[in-house]
């Protein structure tokens, strides 16, 4: 029972403690981030196109204003920077990158292999 006393304890403790006084109710907080999410990719140009890394990216940056809409935190901030420097590499606009690094990801057969 390691995993019961050890990971799990720990999770329900963080998300039972600080992390819900600190972001409120896990199901509205979730309820928002979907529309959130819905409304970034309601707005993409091709709605057919598979979401992208720097479309995760994005969604990455709205969970965090989402947070910050409840409860503003440096460490919300933080993560919004560093989501936004993923994806400036992702689309290669940082300084010296010499081309974009995005790609598609061919997930087909990637959930067949056994553990």
């Amino acid at each position: 029972m390691y995993f019961m006393d050890g990971v799990l304890k720990e999770a329900f403790d963080i998300v039972n403690g600080p992390r819900r006084q600190a972001y409120g109710s896990r199901v509205k907080g979730h309820e928002i981030i979907a529309k959130m999410w819905d409304a970034y990719l309601k707005g993409k140009k091709d709605q057919n196109e598979p979401i992208s890394a720097f479309d995760v990216s994005q969604m990455m940056i709205l969970l965090k204003v989402a947070r910050n809409a409840h409860n503003p935190g440096k460490d919300n901030a933080v993560d919004i920077c560093g989501y936004s420097d993923c994806s400036a590499e992702i689309m290669g606009w940082q300084q010296n990158d010499p081309a974009p690094v995005m790609s598609k990801v061919d997930l087909n057969g990637a959930f067949d292999a056994e553990c």
